[in-house]
C-alpha cells in the first residue's frame, strides 16, 4: 500500500474536550497518522474553540492555520445576506454566513503559499462543508498543482439549518432569516459536492441525497467509527437520587432545539413519577437559552466535562433528544460504546443499525419519551440488557480501523483515476 501525503481541511483544529464533531476529526487524523500516512491539518484556529500551539502539533505532523474571530455578529449576519463576505469570487453561490465566517484571506494566502513552494500531496480530504471554501478556492486557483478530492459529508447541512427554521419556539425574524440561510446552503453544499472527485458520506440517507444533486460524482457510505470503552471496567457508583444524562456540544443548533425541548416538555412528565430526578446536561459553550434551563432543583447545566467516561459512568439513563438533522449522530454511539441505556428519537437514530426495545428506545412524542427515560430508571435489568446490546451493536459495527481502512480505499480510488 502507498503511504499517501494528505491535505486535511477541518473546520477547526479538534482538541480536548470534545464535541462529536471534533471527536470525528481527531479520529480520523490519528488513525491515518497511525497508518502511516502524512497528514497536514488545515484550519481557522476559532475564536469559539481556540487552540494553543502545543496543543495543535501534539495533534498531527503539520498544520495550517489562521487565527479566526468566528463569533456570531447580527449586523455581519445581516450585511451577508446582500454581500457575499467570501475573501474572492469563485464562482460558487452565494457563501451562508454559517461558512462566511470561517473564511480569512490570510489563511488563504498561507494555504497557496506552501502548496506552491513546498509541498505535493496526493489527496485533499474536506470534513464536513465549513471549510470546503478553501479547498474549492485552491482546486480553482492551481488547478495544475490540486490533487483529488473526497468531501467527508458527516450531514446534509442544509437539511439541518431547514429543519430548525421550523422551530415555532423561535421569532418569525429569525425564522425567516434561517430559511433565507437554508436556501442559500443548500445551493453552496450542491456546487462543492459537484466539484469533488467522491463524496463519502456517513448514511445511506445522505448518499441518496448527493446521488440526487450530483449523480456524476461517486458516493459511497463510510460509517465513523467509535471507541469502546472495557466493559468489565465500567462501574457505576451508587446514587440517593436517579439522574438522566445528555452529553454533547450545547452551542450545537439541533443539540439546543432537542434540549430546550426535552427540558420543556419531557422533563415535567418524568418528574410527575420520579419527583427527586436529577436532568444533568454536560457539554462545551452552553448557549444561553441552555444556561436559563438551570433551576439547581431537578435540571442541572453542568457544561464541559474532563472525561465522557466519568460523566456517562455517573448517570443511569443517557438521552439524545434530536429533532433534526442528518448523518450519524456520534455521541449516540459513544453512550452506547459505554454501555448506557439511552433513549433518542427517529432523526437521532437515523443511520445506525439501531432497533427500538432491543438496542436503545426511540420515542418521538413527549410522553413516550418520558416512558422511556423512566423504565430505565425503575427497571435496572432492563437498562442493563439495553446497554449491553448496544454495546455489542457497536464493537461490532463501529470500528475507527474499519472507517480509515474504507477512507484510504477511497483517496486511493480517486487518486488512480487522475
Amino acid at each position: 500500500m502507498k503511504l499517501l501525503r494528505i491535505l486535511f481541511f477541518a473546520p477547526r483544529i479538534p482538541v480536548r474536550p470534545f464535541d462529536g464533531g471534533a471527536l470525528s476529526i481527531y479520529h480520523q487524523v490519528k488513525g491515518l497518522l497511525n497508518a502511516g500516512h502524512s497528514v497536514t491539518v488545515v484550519a481557522p484556529n476559532t475564536s469559539r474553540h481556540y487552540a494553543d500551539d502545543k496543543a495543535i502539533h501534539e495533534f498531527c505532523d503539520d498544520v495550517i492555520t489562521q487565527d479566526v474571530d468566528t463569533a456570531i455578529k447580527l449586523f455581519d449576519a445581516i450585511r451577508n445576506l446582500l454581500i457575499d463576505k467570501a475573501p474572492y469570487k469563485i464562482g460558487l453561490p452565494k457563501t451562508p454566513y454559517t461558512i462566511s465566517r470561517f473564511l480569512h484571506r490570510s489563511l488563504v494566502d498561507k494555504i497557496h503559499q506552501r502548496v506552491n513552494a513546498e509541498e505535493r500531496y496526493d489527496v485533499i480530504h474536506i470534513d464536513y462543508l465549513t471549510p470546503a471554501w478553501y479547498a474549492i478556492e485552491l482546486k480553482q486557483s492551481l488547478p495544475l498543482k490540486t490533487p483529488p478530492i473526497l468531501f467527508r459529508a458527516h450531514n446534509v447541512e442544509y437539511r439541518i439549518v431547514a429543519q430548525l427554521a421550523l422551530d415555532n419556539n423561535r421569532g418569525l425574524a429569525e425564522r425567516v432569516y434561517r430559511k433565507i440561510v437554508a436556501r442559500q446552503t443548500q445551493s453552496f453544499e450542491q456546487e462543492v459536492a459537484r466539484r469533488c472527485d467522491m463524496i463519502a458520506a456517513v448514511s445511506q440517507a445522505d448518499v441518496e441525497w448527493f446521488n440526487n444533486v450530483c449523480p456524476d460524482v461517486p458516493s459511497k457510505v463510510i460509517p465513523v467509527g467509535v471507541e469502546a470503552v472495557d466493559r468489565s471496567k465500567l462501574t457505576r457508583p451508587k446514587r440517593t437520587r436517579p439522574a438522566i444524562g445528555f452529553l454533547g456540544s450545547l452551542e450545537w443548533g439541533p443539540n439546543v432545539e432537542g434540549i430546550l425541548w426535552f427540558v420543556r416538555e419531557v422533563v415535567p412528565l418524568v418528574i410527575q413519577a420520579l419527583p427527586e430526578v436529577e436532568i444533568r446536561i454536560a457539554g462545551r459553550s452552553p448557549a444561553p437559552e441552555v444556561l436559563a434551563l438551570h433551576n439547581g432543583t431537578n435540571v442541572f447545566i453542568d457544561g464541559p466535562v474532563n472525561s465522557a467516561t466519568e460523566f456517562l459512568t455517573s448517570v443511569d439513563v443517557a438521552i439524545s433528544p434530536i429533532l433534526s438533522g442528518s448523518g450519524v449522530r456520534i455521541k449516540i454511539l459513544e453512550g452506547l460504546a459505554h454501555a448506557m441505556p439511552m433513549v433518542t428519537t427517529s432523526a437521532g437514530a437515523e443511520g445506525l443499525p439501531v432497533l427500538d426495545g432491543e438496542h436503545i428506545i426511540i420515542a418521538d412524542e413527549a410522553a413516550a419519551f418520558a416512558r422511556g427515560c423512566i423504565r430505565l430508571v425503575n427497571d435496572t435489568a432492563y437498562a442493563e440488557l439495553l446497554g449491553n446490546s448496544g454495546y455489542d451493536l457497536v464493537t461490532k459495527e463501529f470500528s475507527w480501523g474499519e472507517s480509515i481502512r474504507k477512507l484510504v480505499a477511497a483517496y486511493e480510488s480517486i487518486a488512480l483515476r487522475r
